[in-house]
């Protein structure tokens, strides 16, 4: 929750694109549900997304359309999942990916946007995934 609460209210998230991407087969209930979930007293999880693609399929579907949708590169994007499956695919795109298999953690957001900031100075357009079971504290 709280890089939730970070791309809600720090001004240096200021104008990025963040999008939700999800196979549910539940669709409408999924765009409902997004308004009900409170980020801060004033933001939902609607708020937050620039872009949604909720339906079921390949997460390579979703990433497409972001791509065309958003106008920015796949080397432009990370992506926090906590599926090994869709890291993998959706890295292969050139995706930077962080594998958090048991929630987003405040320590995996971290290392996620630290990782990624390493990853994009070095040019490099090929995807790449971090993170894992390894960055959970007792107390996560």
């Amino acid at each position: 929750m709280a890089a939730l609460k970070e791309l809600a209210n720090d001004k240096k998230w200021a104008g990025s694109k963040v999008a939700a991407a999800s196979r549910t087969g539940e669709i409408q209930w999924a765009y409902k549900l997004l308004p009900q979930f409170k980020i801060t007293s004033e933001k939902t999880l609607d708020d937050l997304f620039t872009f949604k693609e909720i339906y079921p399929g390949s997460k390579l579907a979703h990433f497409k359309k972001l791509k065309k949708d958003s106008g920015l590169e796949y080397h432009e994007m990370i992506f926090f999942d906590d599926d090994s499956c869709n890291t993998r695919e959706v890295s292969s795109l050139g995706v930077f990916c962080v594998y958090n298999p048991y929630g987003l953690s405040e320590e995996l957001w971290e290392l996620g946007i630290t990782e990624y900031v390493k990853h994009r100075t070095t040019g490099s357009t090929k995807g790449k995934t971090v993170g894992g079971s390894q960055y959970y504290s007792d107390d996560s």
